[in-house]
């Protein structure tokens, strides 16, 4: 997986008590293709070979999220797709753990709407538990850049690889501290070899993952 830049971290939304946002990049261009879902139960019969891009995350808080994609800031404008999935995404089945998609949004919350604008507004989602962000295209040949946004009443945290335990993108020294402070407080987001236990083979296996570094 190529790394996300994190543009923003635990901002604070201007009118919104205690709410917080996380914004990251990304671009679809090239990456892994999949048949795309056009409902929560059916796969579209012309967007079978889509470029996505899946974005792990956590939230730190249980409660309602927002989740936007825009395809207009980049100098042209792309067709987007957004899709969550809770609990894992796997590409050879898009319909399995599908929670919610959209292709064109009409709220309020980004610059403009419809086409290179996606959204979901107040999605439920559960602390602790693994959430997938799919960013994919309308139809096969849609694909480029993009900026994401996730705001909601708890952190959220963004997975581009176990070892960037900060989630900045980046492998240094504060990894290791992050690393440290969440074995110490007894934090299951520390258990690497995912075991459901918190021992020394966790360490060796964030060394190693450490070493190897992400792709």
């Amino acid at each position: 997986m190529k790394p996300l830049t994190i543009a923003c971290l635990l901002a604070a939304l201007a009118g919104t008590a205690h709410a917080q946002q996380l914004e990251y990049l990304g671009d679809t261009t090239g990456l892994e293709r999949f048949n795309r879902p056009t409902s929560l139960s059916s796969l579209s019969s012309f967007a079978t070979d889509v470029a996505y891009e899946a974005v792990e995350i956590e939230v730190s808080q249980t409660g309602q999220y927002t989740i936007l994609s825009d395809q207009t800031n980049f100098g042209f404008l792309w067709d987007g797709y957004l899709l969550v999935y809770e609990g894992g995404f796997d590409p050879a089945s898009p319909l399995d753990n599908l929670l919610d998609l959209n292709d064109d949004y009409f709220g309020s919350m980004l610059p403009g709407t419809g086409v290179g604008y996606s959204g979901l507004e107040d999605i439920t989602l559960t602390a602790d538990v693994l959430y997938v962000v799919v960013h994919t295209g309308f139809s096969n040949e849609d694909q480029g850049p993009y900026q994401a946004q996730i705001s909601g009443p708890g952190s959220v945290r963004v997975f581009t690889c176990f070892a960037d335990m900060n989630g900045d993108g980046q492998l240094n020294i504060f990894d290791f501290l992050e690393f440290q402070n969440l074995f110490d407080a007894g934090d299951l987001d520390a258990d690497c070899d995912d075991d459901g236990e918190l021992t020394l083979f966790d360490f060796l296996c964030f060394q190693n993952a450490f070493d190897i570094g992400c792709e």
